[in-house]
């Protein structure tokens, strides 16, 4: 994923038993990879906890978007092939600058 000419660019991927479904998910997950682009927020927590004399280390990591508005899209290159019973497609997509809106809200701890 990358910008250019004032566009952002993302790729998708997916693998389905019906065409029509694979198109729509590869579609989907090129519109996430944007969005997590856009207005997506890592959170990493870490916990080191003593009991007696043992130690118990958890990390916690979350990655989360924010609802985006991607209606305004086009497709630029896409691919569909039948593969062992099913159809993989791949898609590249691109969203118009300004066309983006990104979240400003503060980042969560």
């Amino acid at each position: 994923m990358f910008w250019r000419e004032k566009n952002l660019v993302g790729c998708g991927a997916a693998t389905d038993g019906f065409e029509d479904f694979s198109r729509s998910t590869a579609i989907m997950n090129a519109k996430a990879k944007i969005a997590d682009r856009i207005n997506g927020v890592v959170s990493s927590q870490a916990d080191l906890t003593y009991h007696n004399e043992t130690k118990d280390n958890k990390l916690t990591r979350s990655n989360r978007v924010k609802p985006s508005n991607l209606v305004d899209y086009e497709i630029i290159d896409s691919m569909t092939y039948p593969y062992q019973g099913k159809f993989v497609t791949f898609i590249k997509i691109k969203v118009p600058e300004d066309q983006i809106n990104v979240a400003t809200a503060q980042l969560p701890n």
